[in-house]
C-alpha cells in the first residue's frame, strides 16, 4: 500500500512537470492524488494545516533553555537554529500564483484498515544548501502510518470550520521526526481560499483553482497510463 501510494505520487509529479506546472502547488498535488486514490478503492481527507519546522539545532536550544538578549539569539539563529512556518497569515509569494493559499496541504489515506498520513510536497521544507544557512532535510513525499480515527477526524473538522473560527480545540495534530534530527508539526486549521471554494462550489475563483479537477486532467491521464 505505501508503495503504491509513493509510486502513484511519484507519476502525480512527473505529470506537472511535463507540462511546465510551478512545483509543489501542495493543493494541486493533493487533489490529483486524492482522486485517483479514491478511484483505486482508498478513502480519502485532504488536511488543509498550518506547517512548522523546526531544524534539530533549534530543538536542541529550546530544550536547553533559549538565551535572553537578543544578540546571542541571532548567534543561535546564525549557527542553524531555525524554523519553517507555513500559516493561514502568509503573505502573497512571488511565484506567479494569483491567490496564494496562504497555508498548507496535507492529506490522509486509508484502505482495508490501514490508514496513511501523506505529505505529497514536503520536498518544498528542504533547507540543506550552503547559503540558507541552516539544515532541514525532508523526503520528497512524507508517509507514515496512522490510526484511521486521524482521517474521521480531519473529515469532521474540515466541516465544521468557518471563516471566524480557523482553529477549534480537538482539530488534528500531527508531529513527526525527521532522520536529521529536526521535527514537523502539522496543526489543521481553516484556510480562507479553501472555505470559500467549499462554500460557493460553482464559482468562477474555484473553477479556475487548483482545487478544479478539470484542470488537472493531462495530469490523470499521465497516471493512468503509467499504471496499465
Amino acid at each position: 500500500m505505501k508503495d503504491e501510494i509513493l509510486k502513484i505520487n511519484a507519476l502525480v509529479t512527473e505529470g506537472f512537470l511535463q507540462i511546465n506546472a510551478i512545483e509543489q502547488r501542495c493543493l494541486a498535488q493533493c487533489v490529483t492524488l486524492s482522486h485517483i486514490l479514491s478511484s483505486k478503492g482508498y478513502t480519502v481527507e485532504l488536511l488543509p494545516c498550518e506547517v512548522v519546522g523546526k531544524s534539530k539545532k533549534l530543538i536542541d536550544a529550546e530544550r536547553k533553555g533559549m538565551p535572553k538578549s537578543e544578540r546571542k539569539i541571532q548567534r543561535l539563529a546564525q549557527s542553524g537554529a531555525r524554523q519553517i512556518m507555513i500559516r493561514n497569515e502568509a503573505k502573497p509569494g512571488t511565484a506567479g500564483i494569483d491567490r496564494p493559499l496562504g497555508g498548507h496541504v496535507a492529506m490522509f489515506a486509508s484502505k482495508d484498515g490501514q490508514c496513511y498520513f501523506i505529505d505529497p510536497t514536503s520536498f518544498q521544507f528542504q533547507r540543506t544548501k550552503k547559503q540558507n544557512g541552516w539544515l532541514f532535510d525532508c523526503p520528497d513525499c512524507i508517509i507514515t502510518k496512522c490510526d484511521p480515527h486521524y482521517l474521521c477526524n480531519t473529515a469532521e473538522f474540515n466541516e465544521r470550520f468557518t471563516p471566524s473560527e480557523k482553529k477549534l480545540d480537538g482539530s488534528t495534530f500531527i508531529a513527526l521526526n525527521m532522520e536529521c534530527g529536526g521535527a514537523l508539526y502539522y496543526i489543521q486549521s481553516g484556510i480562507d481560499i479553501l472555505m470559500e471554494y467549499r462554500d460557493n462550489p460553482n464559482s468562477s475563483e474555484c473553477n479556475n483553482s487548483d482545487l478544479n479537477l478539470e484542470r488537472h486532467k493531462s495530469v490523470i491521464e499521465h497516471v493512468n497510463n503509467s499504471l496499465k
